[in-house]
């Protein structure tokens, strides 16, 4: 299959590492363009807040569920197992770039802020899942939005932002 038939039908599968194993997701181009194109980054921080929201907002399914997924889009088995093969592909050459390790829990940023679990609450902005973190510093527990784990500060040993209630 060409290069362009990987997205022929608008859609691109992804494979992602979770703790619960591999799940997949269906990327589609024109939702990825309606929640986080470019005219909406702004900012370096708001491209990444953009792109984690869209990346929590994908459903995952296991290779059992995308099948019969990609079977109601008319994706025949020969093709579904293409597209499989491509994603883990993707997924095994690491393009450097990977949403979900910033927010597994265990992830630690160069300030020693820990991802403990994710919450099922909302901050400020609903698209924005918080997330239990932990400063490895002074062990403060807060909870803080998914896009700011990254560059997060301890909001009690290191002058960052107030955490978010969990």
């Amino acid at each position: 299959m060409s290069s362009q038939g990987w997205t022929l039908r608008g859609f691109l599968v992804l494979s992602l590492e979770r703790p619960e194993g591999e799940r997949f997701a269906i990327f589609r181009q024109d939702d990825w363009l309606r929640a986080a194109s470019p005219s909406q980054w702004g900012s370096p921080a708001a491209h990444i807040a953009a792109m984690e929201r869209f990346v929590q907002s994908l459903e995952l399914m296991t290779e059992e569920s995308l099948r019969s997924r990609l079977q109601e889009l008319g994706v025949i088995d020969e093709a579904a197992d293409d597209h499989i093969a491509h994603a883990r592909k993707i997924r095994d050459f690491n393009w450097g770039v990977s949403w979900e390790s910033v927010t597994a829990p265990g992830y630690r940023n160069e300030e020693g802020q820990v991802v403990v679990a994710r919450t099922e609450r909302t901050g400020s902005d609903p698209a924005q899942r918080v997330f239990l973190m932990r400063c490895s510093v002074c062990g403060h527990e807060y909870g803080t939005h998914g896009a700011d784990i990254p560059h997060r500060c301890c909001p009690s040993c290191q002058e960052g932002a107030p955490g978010l209630p969990v």
